[in-house]
């Protein structure tokens, strides 16, 4: 199978949410900020990062709300326009939501500052079953 190797980094903006298939798999959500263009010409885009399997109970263990990661994998589109995930906040202004699935998550955080030594690095061995992928309850 074919993707688009998409390579982003960021902050989480909460805590990892884990959860597990019916069938046990662990999926991680990460809510990551990064930080696009420079001086006047920056903003911010908001990605949802799902990681699976035996990455996904690392990065639980040792991410927490403000770590720095490195995410490598594959974006994920709306399934009916293949574009971000658009929505209107309750302020009335449109939001955009970009997604990806993460094969290697690598944490950036200085040493001592989340228990990693800022040069941890697990990868997806275990790619996303594609019997799991539609089991998910959410």
């Amino acid at each position: 199978m074919a993707y688009q190797l998409l390579v982003i980094q960021g902050n989480l903006t909460k805590e990892p949410e884990m959860r597990y298939t019916p069938a046990g798999k662990a999926v991680l959500d990460l809510s990551v900020a990064v930080d696009v263009g420079f001086g006047e010409y920056k903003e911010t885009q908001w990605w949802k990062v799902t990681v699976w399997g035996k990455t996904a109970e690392s990065c639980n263990q040792y991410l927490h709300k403000g770590s720095g990661i490195i995410a490598q994998g594959e974006i994920k589109g709306d399934k009916e326009t293949g574009n971000p995930r658009i929505w209107i906040g309750k302020d009335g202004t449109p939001h955009a939501s970009f997604e990806m699935t993460a094969m290697t998550v690598r944490f950036t955080d200085k040493k001592g500052s989340n228990g990693g030594n800022g040069n941890s690095s697990y990868s997806k061995n275990d790619a996303v079953p594609e019997d799991d992928s539609e089991s998910i309850p959410f």
